[in-house]
Order: structure tokens, then C-alpha cells, then sequence
């Protein structure tokens, strides 16, 4: 099967299509969506560099969660909180010179590299010792601007807090679209619908979410925003939903009349929502979802959000939603 750069090489004549799969990694097989064109004349198969990084991330997501390695996105926000350069934070943790930023770029460490990673992300103080026991290879200014940030971090809790009222306690999976669960993406993406939109009722936020999630995971193999769906009544919603708007003080609920004795929930904002949180692709993904959905009533959003496999095959249960269901969408 040729890779080949990207799709407009391609004539009309090739189809993209999409089978299920396993790959062999690390001694086990994981099982994921295959996506390719076939050229439907000759049944030559090709895989675009676009398809191929998406097949490939399927695999290396699912080994990442097993395994408990951290994501490159958690490996480059670790860094950047100590404001280190790649080197310096390969030396302190014993890597060779250039793997610390091998991981930021994808390459997916060894158990060891990855159990290490893990640990001194999840605990300042083991990260505290390995730059002490650096003794003289490592500056004194260095030193202490790492420890003072150390410092910083365990005296604030209130984000820890405020990411489990929004994400409750899980890791990343195929039920949050393997995303890292960050709360200033969960803020822009709902601000961003609210700038746009003039505000937004709580029905027509959980399935632009939803939208935007699973979109994401389609295009790029990740989710945006890190949170869950469950299928209930009135289409997919985030797992505790009522939480996620109440946990900004960026937001605000209005109450606003729909029908005669009947009250919605309308989201609103005097805050701009920053772009700056975005790539270009999740900014892509976020246009997008508003101009397929922007000028949907909750009612039509709903209707749209019944006819997805994601909904329909979950309502029985009111399952969470495996973001598998992302390859299905009908309507984006």
C-alpha cells in the first residue's frame, strides 16, 4: 500500500474507504479503524500522510492509555511550566539529549522512559529530587526557578479541584477521546459558541460539544476538550454537564421564557473567548461545527444529534459514548 503526501494528488477515480483493523505494536495487537483510498478502476490502495498519522494514532492512543504513558501534548505543557528548554529537561531526567523532544513530537517512550515521565508529572516532589541530585551540572538560577515553580504548584489546588467537578476522575481513553482533559479548552470552546451565537441554551451547548468532540476525533484521531458523552433522551451530553457551566465564573445562566410557563437555560458572557488556546486545526474544527450548526434551534440540533450511531447506539443504556462512534458521523 503506497503513502503518498496528500489527497489532491488524487484523481476523482479514488474513494476513500475504511475497514476495521489490527496492528501489531510492542508485541500485541490493537485493534482500530483502517482508512484509505482505493482507486475503484484498478483497486490500487493508497494511504495519504494525513490517513496514515490518523491510523497510526489510533494504535499509539490505546497503548498510551494501557500503559499510563503521558500524551505529547501533557509532555509539552509539563515543560513549558518550568519554562525549560528540551535539552535541559532531557538531562534531568536522564534521557539522551534529543528525546525529550523526540516525545513532545509523538514518539512514544519506552515503559520506562514513560513510568518516569509519569511520576514527575504527577508529583513535583520526585521531579524536585532529580534536580537536586544534579548537584553542579545544573545552574543555580535553574535550579531555583524550578523549585519556586514547584513550590507554586503544590500550593494551588483549586484547578485540581475544579478539573474534577468538570472531568471527574479519569484518565484518558476512548470514552474522552484520548485528549488531555484541560479546562481552558472547555472554556474557549464554549465561549467561542457564546461570541459567536449572541449566547447559547444548555441543549444547544451539549451537542455543539458534542459536535466538536467527536469531529475532532474523526479528523485527527483526538478529541478537543477531554470530556465524555452519555446518550440520554435528548441527544448526547457531556458527563456531568451541569457542572461543566457552573464551574467558570466566566459564565452566566439566564433564565429566559421558551413557551408559556416554560423556562430554558441561556449561557452568556461579557468575556472573548482566546483563540490563542486553539491550533489551527481545532480552530478549523470549531468553524466548522457553527456554521453547520449556528443557526440551529435546540430543537433541530437535537433532531440531528438522534440520527448519529453515537446516540442511537447508547440511548438503550444511556452508555457513555466510545468516540469510535466519531468515524460514523452523519451530519459532519
Amino acid at each position: 500500500m503506497r503513502i503518498i503526501p496528500a489527497k489532491p494528488k488524487l484523481g476523482d477515480e479514488y474513494k476513500l474507504k475504511q475497514e476495521n483493523s489490527t496492528m501489531l505494536y510492542r508485541g500485541k495487537d490493537y485493534s482500530y479503524i483502517h482508512f484509505y483510498y482505493e482507486n475503484e478502476d484498478t483497486c490500487e490502495m493508497i494511504v495519504t500522510t494525513e490517513l496514515d498519522e490518523l491510523n497510526i494514532s489510533q494504535v499509539y492512543n490505546q497503548y498510551r492509555a494501557e500503559h499510563g504513558i503521558p500524551f505529547p501534548d501533557e509532555i509539552i505543557k509539563f515543560r513549558q511550566y518550568y519554562d525549560l528548554s528540551q535539552t535541559t529537561m532531557s538531562r534531568i531526567l536522564g534521557f539522551g539529549d534529543n528525546q525529550f523532544r523526540l516525545y513532545e513530537s509523538g514518539e512514544v517512550p519506552n515503559l520506562s522512559n514513560g513510568k518516569l515521565l509519569k511520576s514527575v508529572m504527577l508529583s513535583p516532589d520526585v521531579f524536585g529530587r532529580l534536580v537536586e541530585d544534579m548537584g553542579n551540572d545544573i545552574k543555580n538560577d535553574v535550579r531555583e526557578q524550578i523549585l519556586g515553580r514547584i513550590s507554586a504548584l503544590k500550593e494551588n489546588n483549586q484547578d485540581k479541584w475544579r478539573a474534577n467537578l468538570v472531568f471527574g476522575n479519569t484518565k484518558r481513553d476512548k470514552y474522552n477521546g484520548y485528549a488531555r482533559k484541560s479546562l481552558d479548552i472547555v472554556e474557549n470552546c464554549i465561549l467561542y459558541f457564546v461570541n459567536r451565537m449572541g449566547g447559547v441554551y444548555k441543549t444547544q451547548m451539549n451537542k455543539l460539544l458534542f459536535y466538536t468532540d467527536f469531529l475532532s476525533y474523526k479528523r485527527h484521531g483526538m478529541g478537543m476538550t477531554g470530556l465524555s458523552y452519555l446518550a440520554i433522551q435528548f441527544g448526547p451530553v457531556p458527563k456531568n454537564w451541569d457542572k461543566v457551566y457552573s464551574a467558570f465564573d466566566s459564565f452566566d445562566l439566564q433564565l429566559v421564557e421558551i413557551l408559556e410557563g416554560i423556562d430554558g437555560e441561556r449561557i452568556i458572557s461579557d468575556k472573548t473567548f482566546d483563540n490563542n488556546v486553539f491550533t489551527e486545526e481545532q480552530l478549523d474544527v470549531l468553524n466548522t461545527v457553527y456554521s453547520k450548526f449556528g443557526r440551529m434551534t435546540s430543537k433541530q440540533i437535537s433532531q440531528y444529534s438522534h440520527s448519529e450511531p453515537a446516540w442511537q447506539d447508547n440511548i438503550d443504556n444511556h452508555s457513555t459514548i466510545d468516540y469510535t462512534n466519531a468515524f460514523y458521523l452523519q451530519i459532519v
